[in-house]
């Protein structure tokens, strides 16, 4: 028999008697294999095209039917990647985006001569457009050349540069003096066109005038007899030139203009607005939107170093809803996949580009979107140091909408196993990920109970798919292109791996095109050692059984397509960016500023309270400021009433001061607005959005005094001296929260040899006018009396009695200078009258400023 190289044959040897070798894969647990991050695998063919396709057999049982290999390639190791992965090409072209002088045209160059970066090859697609060799008969014929021409695009450039064009070598015009009132305009464009220029003065639309600019006859010659020498048409050519003179232009003033091409294919581009300085005057420089893959968009939004950063979102626009920033909170936001990054912009760069110099960075971020949408990016700047009513308004703003191309989106599904040898349930995993080694999937944990050899399974589990938030579909990244399915089975205390590439790339198309074919594979499971075969020549001789390396079976994976949005779109469409500053509607009542602070403070000798409000408007008001609380100095104060004035740093004031207030206590403040009209509204803590202020609640600081307590128990007896345990609680402060507790050591012993004993407690009370101290101390005998050292004296006994139970308010004059108590003792302890010590206990407190 000769088997087809499209088969990869596994012999299945069944030996008569097979020693210490089991026969079935037994609790199998998995765990992450160690890999390096890049590695070498297959590259399969389907067995069969189409949903009623049968897979290619050769019929002979000893061999199992599986995908032909057509060559190797080289992955990211699946797991590897993580979910901002885009790939090596991608990350190229973020790179010298980020390098560039961030005008748009330059920026295209940018992309264009980046690196292509490397993802996994298809031996039977070469991308050269060559045939393919050595591969199954029908099967390279499924592949879908691309040899649409490159996009029309349009970038304008006014003479010396400015505007929203720049320069960056891509438009490039013949320089020569010119007279007063007349500039050098240039056009380009990707392929060979005529353009229509616009243009008017900003404050004078009706003084509008036409220019055609024909393109260069040489120059389109060449680009046609390149088509008809290759038959397909060239990308990322060189840019065609358009150049024309602008005279009679109005002195200083500022110009808008509108390009727009109809090329050689009688494609008309999209118009592109530019403005334009008969001085020469540098201005703003655009938004970016660059497409990286045919899902994922590198989104760049300058900007200066005065205020914050702005805001960058978008959002998928749901049918029937505008195409702005109108919807800048929505549900629907695209997925950054990468984490924001500023690029700083070179002075050269930007003088180059005739950029107004304090656009000197640029906020990147890169997303992820669905296919055949509409999504538009937003950029907001807030001042987070203005007032409140204005605070989620932007102070400015600038948005631009892509249109996403149509993608079909794998969806690979395992739908049977066969199996040589019998496998436990769930010991064999199975996943799939990206060609950037990003998981598409949950994986598969197989079969679902235990199976023997030689049965085939039919099975139904998902491996690979796009995903849904908020209704969109996003396919996993990457995974336009190529798909790497891996199994893995547990050998002993390791895990088998085998991974290979299904090369899904080839069969995708995009824009309007009828859906792929189903495309079944047949993927090998990894080796397993089985034996083959006794050893030795006689019994009970010592030996290693031999073993081989076979597969565990074959894994039937059936690949379909799922399409989400559709909009018949073959390539991106990315809008013209447009500035726009929101307009604030104020309410009829008057707005009270809350981002202010309310400030409490202290008297110098820290006994007094005392609250500052500021009170900012948003027009002249009259006012009434309330304050209400627990604790007043003297009677509470009567609200402050008045009107708000012109304040020197500009809008309406006034600042209201209130005192008699504890130290440590919480308040509430109100403010009451009417305005000229008697429109009124109340702001305060209590008050809900938008006429809450938090800072209207707050505590008044309280100063706090360190202390230390002192308590020395000491002999007076004349019978004899004294032994006991000896320990003490001491409580500063006063009733409530204010307590502090601290406790001696409850082993301060003296015995025989020791005439005294001291213990020592310190700790921080906030500052009262007068503070509570607490002492209570105690001493234990029982079982003490037949004691000869430290150890044996140093426990407490049964029996407590009381020796001291002090209770004193120290005002904080003497707290600072020091008291001291002191008080003679005579316990009553039951027994022998002659062991009744006498004691006296002085208690030291010394206080200090924190």
């Amino acid at each position: 028999m000769t088997t087809p190289r499209w088969f990869v044959p596994l012999i299945s040897t069944v030996a008569a008697l097979a020693v210490a070798v089991a026969a079935t894969l037994i609790g199998m647990q998995f765990a992450p294999a160690p890999s390096a991050q890049t590695q070498s695998v297959l590259v399969l063919e389907p067995v069969s095209l189409g949903a009623d396709g049968k897979p290619i057999t050769d019929g002979d049982p000893a061999t199992l039917d599986t995908s032909f290999s057509n060559g190797t390639t080289e992955i990211v190791t699946p797991g590897a990647g993580n979910a901002g992965d885009i790939g090596a090409a991608a990350q190229a072209r973020i790179a010298a985006l980020d390098a560039s002088d961030g005008d748009p045209a330059s920026a295209r160059q940018a992309v264009a001569d980046s690196p292509e970066g490397s993802t996994p090859a298809d031996p039977c697609a070469p991308e050269d457009g060559s045939s393919p060799e050595d591969c199954p008969e029908g099967l390279h014929s499924a592949i879908f050349a691309d040899t649409a021409p490159e996009p029309l695009r349009v970038f304008p450039r006014a003479d010396p540069p400015s505007g929203i064009q720049g320069s960056g070598g891509v438009v490039a015009c013949p320089t020569r003096a010119l007279p007063a009132g007349s500039l050098t305009f240039g056009v380009a464009t990707t392929t060979p066109s005529t353009v229509t220029l616009r243009y008017w003065p900003a404050n004078d639309p009706a003084a509008e005038r036409t220019v055609t600019i024909p393109g260069d006859p040489a120059a389109e010659a060449a680009w046609n007899a390149e088509v008809a020498r290759s038959g397909v048409y060239p990308e990322h050519s060189d840019m065609f030139q358009h150049c024309t003179t602008l005279a009679g232009l109005r002195a200083n003033t500022v110009y808008e203009s509108s390009s727009a091409a109809v090329d050689t294919l009688l494609r008309v581009s999209s118009e592109v607005p530019l403005e334009f300085d008969s001085r020469g005057a540098p201005t703003r420089p655009p938004m970016q939107i660059i497409p990286l893959t045919s899902s994922v968009v590198y989104v760049a939004v300058p900007t200066t170093r005065m205020g914050d950063l702005p805001w960058l979102r978008g959002w998928v626009v749901p049918e029937g809803h505008r195409a702005d920033c109108s919807s800048f909170d929505s549900s629907t936001a695209v997925r950054r996949v990468q984490d924001e990054h500023v690029v700083e912009v070179s002075a050269s760069s930007i003088a180059a580009a005739n950029y107004q110099p304090a656009y000197d960075r640029r906020v990147v971020d890169v997303f992820s979107v669905p296919e055949g949408s509409t999504i538009v990016f937003c950029a907001r700047w807030y001042d987070s140091t203005g007032p409140s009513w204005s605070r989620d308004l932007p102070r400015d703003q600038v948005s631009a909408s892509v249109v996403s191309p149509d993608l079909y989106s794998p969806v690979v599904t395992v739908t049977g196993l066969s199996l040589v040898r019998a496998a436990d349930a769930r010991s064999i995993s199975l996943s799939a990920s990206t060609q950037f080694g990003v998981e598409c999937g949950q994986g598969a944990y197989l079969p679902e109970a235990d199976a023997a050899p030689s049965t085939p399974l039919t099975v139904n589990t998902l491996l690979c798919a796009p995903g849904r938030s908020d209704s969109v579909l996003y396919a996993p990244l990457g995974s336009g292109g190529n798909i790497v399915v891996t199994s893995r089975i547990g050998q002993g205390d390791s895990v088998v791996t085998n991974s290979t590439v299904l090369p899904l790339g080839r069969y995708g198309c995009l824009g309007s095109c009828p859906a792929p074919p189903t495309l079944t594979f047949q993927v090998l499971l990894p080796n397993v050692t089985v034996g083959r075969g006794m050893c030795g020549s006689s019994f009970g001789e010592s030996c290693t059984p031999p073993t081989s390396e076979v597969a565990l079976g074959t894994a039937t994976l059936t690949v379909t397509w799922e399409q989400g949005s559709t909009n018949g779109q073959r390539e991106w469409q990315v809008g013209v960016p447009a500035y726009q500053v929101p307009v604030a509607i104020a309410p009829d009542y008057p707005q009270l500023d809350t981002n202010q602070a309310i400030t409490p403070s202290l008297s110098s000798d820290g006994f007094v309270g005392a609250v500052d409000i500021p009170i900012r408007t948003d027009r002249h008001a009259s006012f009434r400021a309330s304050i209400e609380g627990d604790c007043f100095i003297g009677n509470a104060p009567a609200p402050a009433t008045g009107a708000t004035v012109n304040l020197a740093s500009g809008g309406q004031g006034a600042n209201v001061h209130i005192s008699g207030l504890c130290p440590g206590a919480t308040y509430f403040v109100s403010v009451e607005l009417t305005d000229s009209a008697r429109h009124r509204a109340i702001y305060s803590y209590r008050e809900p959005s938008p006429r809450q202020w938090r800072s209207a609640s707050f505590r008044v600081p309280q100063n706090e005094i360190n202390y230390t307590v002192t308590v020395q128990l000491s002999s007076i007896s004349t019978d004899r001296q004294p032994w006991g345990t000896f320990g003490a609680d001491v409580t500063m402060g006063g009733a409530g929260a204010n307590e502090v507790h601290a406790r001696f050591p409850a082993d301060t012993c003296f015995t025989r040899d020791e005439l005294s004993t001291t213990g020592q407690a310190s700790g921080t009370v906030p500052q009262e006018r007068v503070v509570h101290l607490s002492v209570y101390a105690r001493v234990v005998t029982e079982g003490l009396y037949q004691g000869v050292n430290r150890d044996a004296t140093c426990s407490w006994g049964d029996q407590v009695d009381d020796v001291l139970n002090l209770e004193s308010d120290i005002s904080y004059a003497d707290l600072l200078r020091g008291v001291t108590f002191a008080q003679n003792l005579r316990p009553s302890w039951a027994g022998d009258a002659s062991f009744t010590p006498s004691f006296r206990a002085t208690i030291t407190v010394h206080g200090s400023r924190a």
